[in-house]
């Protein structure tokens, strides 16, 4: 896998690896962060592992920590697991601003939960659009 450019690095990149290098930052920004805010599937492996490490231990993991977590999982195949082990590998240690981490994790986290709400409620209007349809053969119900 390709080392990441940090010039060009995603926010979901850097919000993961300070989950696990930043223990202020993993305190105030975790409770607020959902799996499903992360739309690569690695990633979301990965976030998974972190929250279920921070909340059972109570402190940050250590990436090896989450090697070992990764490989007891049973949901998930070899080929996955390697390639969340690479994208763990490719997360250096950076030193970053706290506040700007905060307000940019903030950000992302509203515009992920808005786009999920927004796509969450298409689904629901599909649904009932289709069954108002299949009932009455119509786009309109009585």
């Amino acid at each position: 896998m390709e080392k990441l450019n940090l010039n060009n690095e995603r926010i979901e990149i850097t919000v993961l690896r300070n989950f696990i290098f930043n223990e202020a930052f993993t305190r105030k920004a975790l409770p607020f962060c959902k799996e499903d805010y992360f739309t690569n599937r690695n990633e979301r492996l990965l976030f998974r592992e972190i929250d279920i490490f921070v909340n059972k231990y109570k402190n940050i993991p250590t990436k090896e920590a989450l090697v070992i977590e990764l490989g007891q999982r049973k949901d998930i195949n070899e080929d996955e697991f390697k390639s969340v082990k690479d994208l763990l590998d490719t997360i250096l240690h950076e030193s970053v601003d706290l506040q700007w981490l905060l307000d940019t994790t903030e950000k992302f986290c509203k515009d992920r939960a808005i786009h999920n709400a927004v796509l969450t409620g298409i689904k629901i209007l599909d649904k009932k659009d289709l069954k108002t349809y299949t009932r009455s053969n119509t786009w309109y119900s009585c």
